[in-house]
């Protein structure tokens, strides 16, 4: 019988699937009839609860969608908060994500994101407006918030069209997107009954992915109009979020050239949606064997290779006034920029990949410091806990007590007491470091010296709380505090009334303990104006060892002999003894004691 037309041939195609799938239904009840065996119908698969419960940490929520949609005892599952928590974690913390990117549309002060790249026009009148951090393209402020949301409505053209021109390096400052802010990146259009979302459109009963309840005229770019998407992508339900990311990802990211595939790992890691790495790093990884395989004989068949490691922020060049072609950003690799943000989910996740994060490593320590100077506890945290446990897995104790092969110019040790407590006077104008308590009030009737002091007070207050964190996270004291005895600390004390101790007759390595340890006493001391409340540096000693638990480390008492024993921390000695290498050094050591 030929079928000429097109309505009369799907209909006979879909007679005659029915048909089939009648037989096959029939012969398998005819053999289970003969069998004795029960037949089990494709609606009644799941229909157990328990068993329900127990697919949740075994399938991704892509496969229990997929599932949904032949077993129809599992379409109740995705209403379930099991089932929500479960999408957070194969996509991310969503929630807490469109927290911070409404803070910083808000100005919101207790953000610390809103301090670090883009302090908000009112503020401390007595302080600077400046932000901590240069913004750029990794920065969290009103640009990351605008690229959040299109990530998670699942419109990334603009995102790839942007970081193509900062690729590229056009002459616009990257931190600046304002010429796009016309750009509509929604699936919705102004006004008209119908964009591509389905019923009315801005301001329109339904909306598509993420469009509900915006206000009609707001450009979705400008400030009103992206508070109105968080608003709208805060009332979806989780699967609405895997369903746009995951839509993005095959249709914008994956299943596109090399260069879209090593968008996707940036922009995965920049936004914080961690659940998405492992399908972005495997279906990176096919593409490599894929292409391999089509061509057996040359050694190189694609660009870029995403590595778990390597590089995904490049500095752009721009010519100084000299005429040199300088880059003005830091290179970092996933793991480094997720520290920079904030991102304790993707260092965890990224580590779990096959990241590289040990103390002999230099990006991580730069992390690590990084975390440390933006006062991020939580990333700190993430780094000191196990892996086990979900966390990074750098352990305090085994800080190095030499470089190595870290290119620093001083211990690992020393650094760490330096990013603590010789930075306090910087300090005071970084909103990060005043805390939440800080108001800018108590300024007012104060003059340049009573405001000094008055927030160093609350600095040391957050060094103290850091400093407490990382004895609970395992810093011995012996590898924090420098290593002054308490001979010496006596001697010092006895010739305060001749004019101070001469350390020039000390050895190298106590000479510069003894420094360390009294320009933290010197930094300490500023937040006071009466003499009395000061410290020594005995007291002070004591007071940077009261901040341990009482289950501590032991042999940290008084004496710290047993550094000495051990070897210092590689120290290179005073200014023109940086260029000797470890083995001069150890040998003038042993020489001066």
């Amino acid at each position: 019988v030929c079928i000429c037309h097109p309505a009369a041939a799907r209909a006979a195609r879909g007679t005659m699937m029915r048909r089939s799938t009648r037989h096959a239904s029939a012969a398998a009840s005819a053999s289970g009839s003969q069998t004795g065996e029960p037949v089990t119908s494709p609606s009644e698969l799941f229909a157990s609860p328990e068993l329900q419960v127990a697919l949740l940490p075994m399938l991704h929520s892509l496969d229990h969608c997929r599932l949904s949609l032949t077993c129809t005892n599992l379409r109740s599952i995705l209403n379930t908060p099991e089932f929500a928590a479960r999408v957070v974690t194969d996509v991310g913390p969503v929630k807490e994500l469109l927290a911070r990117a409404r803070a910083i549309i808000t100005g919101e002060e207790s953000s610390p994101d809103v301090w670090l790249w883009q302090p908000p026009p009112s503020g401390d009148h007595l302080g600077g407006r400046e932000p901590i951090e240069r913004r750029s393209q990794d920065s969290i402020d009103d640009r990351w918030a605008r690229g959040l949301i299109d990530m998670l409505e699942g419109n990334v053209d603009y995102l790839i069209v942007r970081d193509l021109r900062d690729q590229d390096g056009s002459d616009s400052e990257s931190g600046d997107d304002s010429d796009w802010e016309g750009w509509d990146s929604s699936p919705l259009k102004l006004g008209g009954k119908g964009g591509l979302g389905g019923k009315g459109g801005l301001g329109g009963k339904g909306g598509g992915k993420g469009g509900r309840g915006r206000g009609r005229g707001d450009p979705p770019r400008s400030r009103a109009g992206t508070l109105a998407r968080i608003a709208a992508m805060e009332a979806e339900p989780p699967l609405t979020w895997l369903r746009n990311v995951q839509t993005a990802m095959s249709r914008h990211y994956l299943g596109q050239n090399c260069t879209n595939q090593r968008f996707a790992w940036l922009h995965c890691v920049r936004y914080g949606l961690d659940g998405m790495l492992p399908q972005v790093l495997d279906a990176r990884r096919k593409y490599e064997e894929r292409k391999r395989r089509e061509n057996p004989g040359r050694r190189r068949v694609f660009a870029v290779e995403v590595k778990v490691d390597a590089f995904i922020t490049f500095p752009r060049r721009r010519r100084s006034f000299f005429g040199a072609i300088t880059p003005w950003q830091i290179r970092r690799n996933p793991l480094m920029l997720g520290a920079y943000l904030g991102h304790p989910n993707v260092m965890a996740t990224l580590v779990r990949l096959g990241a590289t994060c040990e103390w002999e490593d230099d990006i991580t320590f730069e992390a690590f410091l990084t975390a440390l100077d933006h006062n991020r506890r939580d990333v700190v945290r993430c780094f000191c806990t196990p892996r086990a446990a979900g966390g990074c897995g750098l352990s305090l104790n085994a800080l190095p007590r030499r470089k190595g092969r870290l290119r620093l110019t001083a211990s690992p040790c020393e650094i760490v007491w330096r990013h603590l407590m010789d930075d306090v006077d910087r300090r005071q104008y970084q909103q990060t470091w005043l805390g939440p308590d800080f108001d800018a009030d108590e300024l007012a009737y104060h003059g340049s010296r009573g405001r000094r002091r008055i927030r160093g007070g609350y600095v040391w207050q957050q060094t103290a709380a850091m400093v407490r964190l990382l004895a609970e996270c395992g810093l011995p004291r012996r590898k924090f505090l420098p290593a002054v005895s308490d001979e010496l600390l006596a001697r010092c004390a006895a010739a305060d009334d001749e004019g101070g101790l001469d350390t020039r007759t000390l050895p190298r390595q106590e000479r510069r303990a003894l420094h360390l340890l009294h320009e933290g006493a010197a930094e300490y001391n500023g937040q006071f104006e009466d003499e009395e409340d000061m410290l020594d540096l005995t007291q002070f000693k004591q007071l940077v060892l009261d901040l341990w638990p009482p289950g501590a480390a032991v042999c940290e008492d008084g004496s710290e002999s047993e550094e000495g024993d051990e070897g210092d921390e590689g120290e290179e000695g005073d200014d023109g003894d940086d260029g000797e290498d470890e083995g001069d050094s150890e040998d003038d050591d042993s020489d001066g004691s």
